[in-house]
C-alpha cells in the first residue's frame, strides 16, 4: 500500500511540472528579444568568405555607378535608429587583387542606418567603372564592426565584392593602327581591316603579321571577348593560336599565343605570343 502511495504521488508531480511547462498564465507571452544584425548577401552566398562577383558596364565617361549590400536585422523591430560601423579590409585571394580606394570604388559612409521601425539598411559604395580593366578584376572586403543595439552575426558580418567590368561590344575599337609586342623580337606596327562580320563575330586581318607583310585573319566573339587565329597558310607556313587568347573590349587590346610550323612537315617553327596595343 505504500508502495502505491509513493507512485501515485510521483505521478502526479510529474503531471504538475509538465502542466507547468506548456501552459502559461492568461495574459502572458514569449517574446524573441535578441537582435542579430548581418549583411544578406554573405548568408545567401553560404560562406562570408565567398566571392560575391558583380559585372559593371564600363563607359569611358568620368561617372561612377552605385551599389549597396542589404544589412538585415534579425529580431524585433526598433523604436530607436540603429548604426552600425563599417570597415574596408582586403579583398584579394588567389584569383583576384585587392580593390583600391578612390579607383575603383569609394564607400559612402563609414556607417549603416537601419532607420527605426525597419528591419534593413543598406551599405551603399561608388565603383568608377572608368577605371576597371574587364581583365582584371578586383575585390574589396566590407566588414561591419560595431552596432549600437543588438550583436553583430559571427558567421556574416563579413562579404566580399569581386569588381568586374564589362565592356560593349564596338567594331571600330579593333579596326586600324596597332602597336605589336614580339618577345625575343621587339616591337612593330600592323593595320587591322573588316574581313566579314556576323550577329556573334567580327573577322579582322592583320598586315605585317611576323614584321614580314604576312596577312593573318583573326575572328573576335562580341559576346566574349574571345578571339582566335583559324589554322591558316600563309606562303609554306601555317599560323593558328594556342592557350588562351584575350581581347580587351574596352579598348581593342589583343593577347594572342600562336604557333607556326610549316605547311609541308608540320615542324614547329616558333611559339610565341603577341600583344597587341590599338593606336
Amino acid at each position: 500500500m505504500k508502495r502505491y502511495i509513493i507512485k501515485s504521488l510521483f505521478v502526479l508531480t510529474a503531471i504538475f511540472s509538465l502542466n507547468a511547462c506548456f501552459f502559461k498564465e492568461p495574459g502572458t507571452e514569449i517574446k524573441f528579444t535578441d537582435i542579430l544584425i548581418e549583411i544578406e548577401k554573405a548568408t545567401q552566398q553560404g560562406d562570408a568568405n565567398t566571392k560575391d562577383t558583380r559585372e559593371y558596364s564600363v563607359i569611358s565617361d568620368g561617372l561612377f555607378l552605385t551599389d549597396s549590400l542589404k544589412i538585415n536585422l534579425v529580431g524585433p523591430q526598433q523604436k530607436e535608429d540603429i548604426t552600425i560601423a563599417v570597415e574596408v579590409g582586403a579583398g584579394a585571394d588567389v584569383s583576384g587583387t585587392t580593390a583600391v580606394a578612390g579607383v575603383h570604388y569609394q564607400l559612402l559612409t563609414p556607417t549603416v542606418v537601419i532607420p527605426a521601425g525597419q528591419s534593413f539598411g543598406f551599405l551603399r559604395f561608388r565603383v568608377f567603372d572608368d577605371n576597371v580593366d574587364p581583365a582584371l578584376p578586383v575585390a574589396v572586403r566590407f566588414n561591419l564592426t560595431s552596432t549600437t543595439k543588438g550583436r553583430l552575426s559571427e558567421n556574416y558580418k563579413t562579404h566580399r565584392v569581386v569588381i568586374r567590368g564589362r565592356c560593349p561590344f564596338i567594331k571600330s575599337k579593333f579596326i586600324g593602327a596597332y602597336s605589336t609586342l614580339e618577345p625575343g623580337y621587339g616591337t612593330y606596327a600592323n593595320t587591322s581591316t573588316e574581313v566579314s562580320e556576323t550577329a556573334t563575330t567580327l573577322t579582322i586581318q592583320m598586315n605585317n603579321f611576323w614584321d614580314d607583310s604576312r596577312t593573318i585573319n583573326y575572328v573576335i566573339t562580341k559576346a566574349t571577348g574571345a578571339v582566335a587565329i583559324p589554322s591558316q597558310t600563309s606562303g609554306t607556313l601555317t599560323v593558328v593560336s594556342t592557350g588562351t587568347p584575350t581581347c580587351n573590349l574596352c579598348n581593342g587590346n589583343m593577347v594572342v599565343p600562336y604557333r607556326i610550323t610549316t605547311t609541308a612537315t608540320g615542324a614547329v617553327v616558333e611559339n610565341n605570343t603577341h600583344t597587341y596595343t590599338k593606336q
